[in-house]
């Protein structure tokens, strides 16, 4: 299992977590659904459900240029557009 590091712009807000997964795709399954709705503004449990539902489908994380292990991708949180940075993270 590998740790990445997700750095969320939304709302105003910048909100970071990490997460344990296999690979890039699984951590941003993982990250979704550890999302808090309570913490997120306009974040609803009906919203998330939904973000859940849709899998990323359409959504493949694009590498930051000039980086090693840095991605960044966005998604429709209601009327807003959150963007979304993670890092593949070592931990000593």
């Amino acid at each position: 299992m590998k740790t990445y590091t997700f750095i969320l712009q939304y709302s105003e807000g910048t909100y970071i977590s990490q997460i344990y997964a296999s690979d890039k795709k699984n951590a941003m399954r993982e990250w979704l659904k550890k999302l808090d709705t309570k913490e997120h503004k306009g974040l609803t449990i009906k919203r998330k459900e939904k973000l859940i539902e849709e899998d990323f489908e359409d959504e493949e994380p694009i590498l930051i240029q000039g980086c090693i292990n840095v991605w960044c991708f966005g998604m429709r949180i209601g009327k807003e557009l959150a963007l979304i940075n993670f890092i593949q993270t070592e931990i000593q």
